[in-house]
């Protein structure tokens, strides 16, 4: 009789369970964690839209539902499908991470990051590769210039009309009259502000705007697009001042070469006007925590770290080869990512104070000078200068990550 009571409650007991093979118990024991996967867009221009919708599955054909941690202030998440929607501000938003969970188990993506640049800065327009010694070699492995072309595509629009150039990446709009003509700088500068063409209001450029429309991928004159027909052979003037100078001297542009430099506002240069605004200096904030210097205004991010001196080859490699606030994507900036940082409202160094590591010297770049192709672009950040230097000559280097 004590057997038989002892076996019925054993029974009993089993049977209020539910059993084991039914127990949630047991299920999570046998559970096939969801998989996710799919890569974020993390480079985007501030007030276009944004979507993001990973990949999810799952095994055993449970029903997934979605979280996420950090997400930006200006975006919509969908708990049933992972879609990160919305139209960001410009600025850094990191640290996002996306979550799956069927109920038992929970699986993320990487953590990322997106980038709202206020500003897309053009591809230099470079697709070939040189050594040291000038001899063209492929790209693949170089980490140069021609080998990432990071930037947006130049896009723009020729308006015959009435002879002016549209920027579709940026919206400025330039002149493109025929014939240019050499004039001091307050007559320039009078010309364009008077200019009756189109229904536009114009002005002179900034240094950093007439640097975008330069194309680093020409062998010879002019180094400008070939949207622009209004070239001469000479400087063109900027509205730029010249660090200290009392408005005597202002930055011009040569075409012939892409060299930049400054000039007294009595001689006589060409002009090009432009209508429109962007931003024409950064916006950079320092993360002590990092190291990382990040400018709103491009979206790029700067390592910000001791200073070293290197040749134009080895300065590739230590860029490509860094591992630096807890990124190993970083590389050496191609020209135009190097002048986006000249912050030409200072001298010695023209660098903005949020750099600790600033030198008045010259830094390169991964973009060669396909005239002679033994030299390398820089700047130097003594002025902010945009010039040329010989590969084999070890200067200071700045390394970069981010862009489109």
């Amino acid at each position: 009789m004590k057997h038989f009571i002892i076996s019925l409650f054993v029974v009993l007991l089993t049977v209020g369970c539910g059993g084991s093979s039914g127990s949630k118990d047991a299920d999570k024991v046998s559970n096939n964690a969801p998989e996710i996967s799919g890569t974020p867009v993390q480079f985007i221009k501030a007030g276009q839209s944004y979507t993001f919708t990973p990949e999810a599955s799952d095994a055993d054909g449970d029903e997934l539902t979605f979280s996420i941690e950090n997400k930006p202030g200006w975006a919509s998440f969908d708990t049933a499908t992972g879609t990160l929607t919305g139209i960001p501000a410009k600025g850094f938003y990191r640290n996002i991470k996306i979550y799956a969970t069927d109920g038992y188990d929970t699986t993320s993506l990487e953590t990322f990051e997106i980038a709202a640049a206020e500003l897309l800065l053009p591809k230099t327009g470079q697709t070939g590769c040189w050594n040291s010694a000038g001899t063209s070699v492929a790209c693949s492995g170089t980490a140069q210039d021609g080998e990432t072309q990071i930037g947006a595509d130049a896009n723009f629009t020729v308006n015959t009309s009435d002879s002016t150039v549209t920027d579709n990446v940026n919206g400025l709009v330039w002149h493109n009259e025929s014939t240019p003509t050499n004039q001091t700088y307050s007559t320039a500068n009078y010309l364009c502000e008077n200019s009756t063409a189109g229904s536009n209001t114009w002005r002179l450029p900034d240094i950093a705007e007439l640097e975008m429309i330069a194309n680093y991928g020409k062998s010879a004159a002019p180094y400008l697009y070939d949207a622009f027909t209004n070239y001469a052979s000479g400087s063109y003037w900027t509205s730029r001042e010249s660090y200290g100078t009392n408005g005597t001297y202002f930055w011009v542009l040569n075409f012939a070469t892409a060299v930049q430099n400054t000039d007294v506002q009595d001689n006589s240069n060409y002009y090009r006007c432009v209508s429109g605004t962007t931003s024409t200096m950064g916006t950079y904030t320092r993360d002590s925590s990092n190291g990382i210097v990040y400018d709103e205004r491009t979206g790029l991010e700067w390592a910000d770290q001791t200073l070293v001196s290197k040749t134009w080859t080895e300065a590739l490699a230590y860029c490509d080869s860094l591992t630096y606030g807890s990124h190993s994507d970083w590389r050496l900036p191609n020209i135009r990512e190097l002048n986006s940082i000249a912050y030409r409202a200072n001298a010695s160094p023209a660098l903005n104070a949020a750099f600790q590591y600033p030198a008045n010297s010259f830094f390169w770049s991964s973009t060669t000078y396909q005239i002679t192709k033994i030299s390398a672009w820089g700047v130097d950040f003594t002025t902010g200068k945009g010039m040329t230097g010989t590969k084999t000559v070890a200067n200071y280097l700045k390394c970069v990550r981010g862009g489109e």
